[in-house]
């Protein structure tokens, strides 16, 4: 499959590895939901906290694709070569997916607290910086 995508770009021109426009939408939504999460804890804009939460279910939607291209531009530009930076992004996406996961799960955007929860957010961000 992933030679057969790559082969129907690669004929209108398009020469590009697919995954590294892609990583922007959840790396940009974890960071804009740790900044909108320390807005709702540190301002009298509690509301923030719900635009947080939705930033972090946001990039767990997007989290899915931006690996399945990861996959395949792997497979297509590096024949699926082990290398150690490879195994690192993928532990690294493994973690941030379940991290995400765990913000959605728990999270209570209606009550914003600095908690555990909070620290998830942070954590993320660590996870992408990672990335």
């Amino acid at each position: 499959m992933t030679e057969f995508v790559f082969g129907i770009l690669n004929s209108i021109g398009f020469k590009h590895p697919l995954h590294t426009a892609l990583t922007h939408l959840p790396m940009g939504l974890v960071m804009g939901a740790l900044f909108f999460r320390a807005a709702a804890l540190f301002t009298p804009m509690k509301h923030l906290a719900k635009t947080s939460y939705h930033c972090a279910a946001g990039a767990l939607i997007f989290v899915f694709p931006t690996i399945l291209l990861g996959y395949m531009d792997w497979q297509h530009r590096y024949d699926g070569e082990w290398e150690f930076l490879i195994g690192l992004k993928i532990v690294l996406a493994v973690v941030i997916t379940i991290i995400l996961a765990l913000i959605v799960k728990l999270d209570e955007p209606e009550n914003p607290q600095l908690d555990l929860k909070s620290f998830l957010y942070l954590a993320a961000v660590m996870t992408a910086v990672g990335l």
